[in-house]
């Protein structure tokens, strides 16, 4: 996933090994789930994968402070009321 722009941690890949395996074998979390060692054991059975944290993002997370997002959402209300935008065109995504 790395190579396509999509940096994969092993709390994410944790997470989705668990969705897989939880509608696999139809269990719940009060009764199986795997853990961080699978994670693990998984990359040593598949060497040609690796997990990465995305260093730019983290950076900017840090750089954010109140003054930049009271602008960024002063300007993104402006717009919206400028092109009478409905809740239809508004968009969930991340930072990636």
């Amino acid at each position: 996933m790395h190579k396509n722009g999509l940096p994969v941690n092993r709390e994410e890949a944790l997470a989705k090994a668990n969705d897989i395996y939880r509608a696999k074998y139809d269990v719940t979390w009060s009764t199986r789930f795997l853990t961080i060692r699978w994670v693990s054991c998984f990359l040593k059975r598949h060497p040609d994968l690796s997990l990465r944290d995305s260093k730019a993002i983290k950076r900017a997370r840090n750089e954010v402070c109140e003054d930049i997002l009271r602008e960024f959402f002063s300007e993104y209300l402006n717009h919206v009321i400028e092109r009478n935008a409905s809740s239809d065109r508004v968009f969930n995504m991340d930072e990636t």
